[in-house]
């Protein structure tokens, strides 16, 4: 498997693989290394190997309500995604995260913050962190005891941090050898069927199109 930049294969065949993931960031790089045991897999990723000005750009938004001060710069275009700047922290969603405000129209979400125990355990052993949880089993472990809060109102626990963040390095490995990654590919369009999406449209940056 290998890495393929679109600029220079216009030619590039997409029908090889049985799943296409949009995107080499954190989500799309475990996931296609999750699936790459059973089946062939392509990464799309719209940029390259490193941080571009050019790619950056795509990244623009037209802001309404609340102003978020790093809607560019805080996501990053390239291989490995935003992953290649944070500092690597793993912390999970609380079950109050989950639940319908009262005074937000649709809000809640139809799971349970235990609903995503193995599936954070499972991301946890990529990132290389302990499967200890992140409140009992960490403070006995640390031998630290908490201070007393009302549990209601303030959860006490840990943070942990990977100890190699950039994840286009943690999967330098799958992408030489389970799945392939075509950079300088924006995906511009879905196809529908079924109520699914059956499959992508691409160009390159130097104007060539596909559909995968």
């Amino acid at each position: 498997m290998a890495a393929f930049d679109f600029n220079r294969h216009p030619d590039f065949q997409g029908s090889a693989y049985d799943v296409v993931v949009v995107g080499a960031g954190a989500a799309g790089l475990f996931l296609a290394s999750r699936l790459s045991a059973t089946r062939r897999v392509l990464v799309l990723e719209s940029g390259h190997f490193a941080e571009d000005p050019d790619r950056q750009r795509l990244n623009e938004v037209v802001q309404q309500g609340k102003l978020l001060q790093n809607a560019v710069w805080g996501r990053k275009r390239a291989v490995g995604g935003s992953t290649i700047a944070w500092g690597g922290q793993s912390l999970p969603f609380l079950a109050s995260d989950f639940e319908a405000r009262p005074w937000v129209p649709r809000s809640g979400w139809p799971l349970e913050r235990r609903d995503l125990d193995a599936h954070y355990r499972a991301a946890n052993r990529a990132m290389g962190i302990d499967a200890l949880d992140y409140d009992e089993e960490a403070f006995r472990f640390l031998g630290y005891t908490p201070p007393r809060f009302d549990s209601d109102t303030v959860h006490c626990h840990v943070s942990k941090w990977a100890p190699e963040p950039n994840f286009r390095k943690v999967f330098a490995r799958e992408v030489n050898r389970a799945f392939d990654v075509l950079y300088n590919c924006q995906v511009t369009g879905l196809r529908f069927a079924d109520g699914g999406v059956e499959g992508v449209e691409v160009s390159s940056f130097e104007g060539h199109v596909a559909a995968f």
